[in-house]
């Protein structure tokens, strides 16, 4: 019953490890996304305050 235990436990871990590995390939994403995002929306805020500056 142990050993059957045992093997249980491990293969739970390794479903957990490949769904861990799934979730942080997929939050790297919408991170890089987010990030990406988040930039190009200061960069047209930053010329919006300059052309609003030279008005």
């Amino acid at each position: 019953m142990r050993e059957d235990t045992d093997k249980q436990i491990l293969a739970l871990r390794e479903v957990a490890s490949k769904q861990l590995d799934k979730l942080k390939t997929e939050w790297s994403l919408k991170i890089k996304e987010l990030t990406s995002t988040t930039a190009s929306e200061l960069s047209s805020l930053q010329q919006i305050g300059a052309d609003a500056g030279q008005k």
